[in-house]
C-alpha cells in the first residue's frame, strides 16, 4: 500500500534539526556532539583459541593488525566465562574481539567476537570540527578516527557544509573518508543503522553502527524504515509515510 514497503530495510536515513536551527543551519557552527561510545577491542588473525570450562581458564591469541601497536595480543579467559561468537575463533580466521572486564588475576570475563566487516555511512551537514587521525564532527555527530585514517577528495573544513563517505571498522572507528561539497538542506546520515533511540527536546538519542553507539542531538527528528517505525515514533508514522510517498 505504501511505497516505503519497497525500500531497502537496512537503509536508514536520520535527519536531525532543531526548531531554532532550522532557519540558521548554515549560519551557525553547531556544538560538537558527544564522542561516540566505542568498544575497546582489537582486530586481527586468530593464532589459537581454547574455550574456558567451568573449572579451567581458556585462552585466545590474536596476531593484531594496524593501527594496533602490539603485533599480538593474548587473553586469559576466566573459568566459567563465555565468549559470544566463539565459533568464529578458528586458527587463521580474521576477527575483531571485544574482551570482557578483567579480574584480579588479569583473566577476562569472556568477550564478544565481531566479524571484520567494514560499514559505510554517508554523512552530510555542517562540519564543526576536524583533527586528522583523531576526530570529525559533522551534522551534529562526532566520529572517532583511526590514527591512520585515509582522507581523499577534499579537506574537512569547519564552518562548511560538506558530505563525507565514511568507512568504519567493526569497532566503530573511521578508517577512511572521502570528502565532497555538501548539498543538503538538513543534517543527514545514511547507511546501515540499528538500535535507534529517539531523542526528545531535552535528551539526546542514539543509534548503533556495528558495535559503536553514536548520538543524536536533543530535538532531532528521525526518519527511518517502516520496519522500525512502530517501535520508535509511532505518532509520526503518517507524516513519515507522506514524506516518502511524495
Amino acid at each position: 500500500m505504501f511505497k516505503p514497503v519497497r525500500l531497502l530495510l537496512t537503509l536508514v536515513c536520520l535527519t536531525g534539526f532543531s526548531a531554532l536551527a532550522a532557519t540558521s543551519a548554515h549560519a551557525q557552527t553547531p556544538a560538537v556532539a558527544p564522542v561516540p561510545t566505542l568498544p575497546s577491542g582489537v582486530c586481527g588473525t586468530v593464532t589459537s583459541y581454547a574455550a574456558a570450562t567451568a573449572s579451567a581458564a581458556g585462552s585466545l591469541v590474536l596476531a593484531t593488525t594496524p593501527p594496533n601497536t602490539a603485533s599480538s595480543q593474548t587473553y586469559a579467559i576466566a573459568p566459567g566465562s563465555t565468549v559470544t561468537g566463539d565459533t568464529g575463533l578458528t586458527a587463521g580466521a580474521s576477527v575483531c574481539f571485544v574482551p570482557g572486564a578483567a579480574n584480579s588475576s588479569n583473566q577476562i570475563s569472556g568477550g564478544t567476537v565481531l566479524p571484520p566487516t567494514s560499514t559505510t555511512l554517508t554523512v552530510c551537514g555542517l562540519t564543526a570540527a576536524y583533527t586528522a587521525g583523531t576526530v570529525l564532527s559533522v551534522g551534529g555527530t562526532t566520529f572517532t578516527l583511526q590514527s591512520d585514517a585515509a582522507v581523499t577528495g577534499g579537506t574537512p573544513t569547519a564552518g562548511q557544509t560538506q558530505q563525507f563517505t565514511l568507512t568504519l571498522s567493526p569497532l566503530g572507528r573511521v578508517t577512511a573518508m572521502t570528502v565532497a561539497a555538501g548539498n543538503c538542506a538538513a543534517n543527514t546520515i545514511t547507511g546501515t543503522v540499528t538500535n535507534i533511540v529517539s531523542s526528545t527536546q531535552t535528551t539526546q538519542g542514539s543509534y548503533m553502527v556495528g558495535a559503536a553507539t553514536y548520538y543524536i542531538s536533543p530535538g532531532s527528528t528521525i526518519v527511518f524504515s517502516q520496519v522500525l517505525a512502530a517501535h520508535i515514533l509511532p505518532n509520526r508514522i503518517p507524516r513519515i509515510y507522506q514524506n516518502w510517498v511524495r
